[in-house]
């Protein structure tokens, strides 16, 4: 199912190639997140940029993927600190149903400064920009991965790429279908435009999308509420997904594992799992598998973006600012302690330790 899609926009690897030939597909992709390694120049910590940088002064706002939420924690304080006068004002809260394709649409339309994405920028937002005078950068700053939640009572640990879109193209409507309980499955959400939603759309056979009986939900924090406290027992056949940062930490839904076979699942979290009730009354959490993440072994792993108009205005070096430090050594950093994959191999920065 949807072969030439899979793992091309999922993945969202430069260094994919797929060649078609006859009614299949044949798709090289590397079996590991290549690191990258950091130019001579660059600054280690955000004072060191600080210094070395003309930064924009004034108030600069922007918003768009929630994949962000878990960054944003770690870098924006850090920056008010360092650097009070580049002040970086997240307009999340007021964004109904925050998302990349909300983001950019706002980005465009200039009614913010920059935008933060989960995806790669679209033709047709391209195409909207350049008819205003300007087209969009994207500057990759992190690696993500997408994890697939659902109730801790469903009897199912995991599932293939093809099921899980099959669950949201309406092939299969009922948990028995998958070998687990008789159960509808209530699949959730989030904004259309929105980077998961979009990324696995890539992975629909041709002319497919998703299924009229499938909710929207505003936010992941909506999605995990419906999942883990149903209404009745039926409704606990829930299933979302999202960045595996806005899940990874939930009491109340597990993360599946996922493969593009049966034989291949892999968990997003270390093992072993840690139970509701270990989350509850021990506090203790399920922590992101990087390693699994990093080799490849896990397959939905995409990239994470700053988006900014190309149009030489402070609003583009604002936002420019904002990826070059999320590019230090102690930016990449703490994109890592915020449990995302780094794009830069580092040492770790001694005034962080």
């Amino acid at each position: 199912m949807g072969g030439v899609a899979l793992l091309v926009g999922l993945i969202g690897f430069d260094q994919v190639r797929c060649a078609i030939t006859g009614g299949g597909s044949s798709c090289f992709v590397p079996s590991s997140i290549p690191a990258a390694t950091p130019l001579p120049s660059t600054p280690r910590t955000f004072a060191e940029y600080a210094q070395s940088t003309q930064l924009p002064l004034g108030r600069w706002q922007y918003g768009g993927s929630t994949a962000w939420a878990v960054i944003q924690k770690r870098i924006d304080p850090r920056i008010l600190v360092v650097m009070p006068q580049f002040q970086i004002i997240s307009m999340q809260s007021l964004i109904p149903q925050p998302s990349t394709g909300k983001g950019i649409e706002m980005l465009i339309e200039g009614k913010l400064d920059f935008a933060l994405a989960s995806r790669t920028v679209k033709d047709e937002e391209q195409a909207r920009a350049q008819a205003r005078g300007f087209y969009l950068k994207q500057i990759a700053v992190a690696y993500d991965a997408i994890g697939v939640a659902v109730h801790p009572n469903l009897n199912i640990n995991g599932l293939t790429l093809d099921q899980l879109v099959g669950i949201y193209i309406g092939t299969f409507t009922n948990w028995q279908q998958l070998g687990g309980a008789d159960l509808p499955i209530r699949a959730l959400n989030g904004d259309p435009k929105g980077g998961a939603p979009e990324i696995l759309k890539e992975f629909f056979p041709p002319g497919t999308d998703y299924s009229p009986l499938v909710e929207i939900v505003n936010n992941p924090s909506d999605a995990i509420q419906k999942i883990s406290n149903p209404t009745t027992p039926t409704e606990q056949g829930g299933i979302y997904f999202a960045s595996a940062n806005n899940l990874i930490e939930q009491c109340g839904i597990k993360l599946l594992a996922l493969g593009r076979t049966p034989t291949q699942l892999t968990p997003p979290y270390q093992t072993p799992l840690v139970s509701p009730s270990q989350c509850l009354t021990q506090r203790q959490r399920n922590r992101l598998n990087l390693e699994a993440i990093q080799s490849g072994q896990y397959p939905l792993v995409r990239k994470l973006f700053v988006v900014v108009r190309a149009d030489d205005s402070d609003a583009m070096r604002a936002g420019k600012a904002y990826s070059d430090l999320l590019l230090t050594q102690e930016g990449q950093t703490l994109v890592q302690r915020a449990g995302f994959v780094p794009l830069r191999s580092f040492a770790t920065v001694q005034s962080l330790q």
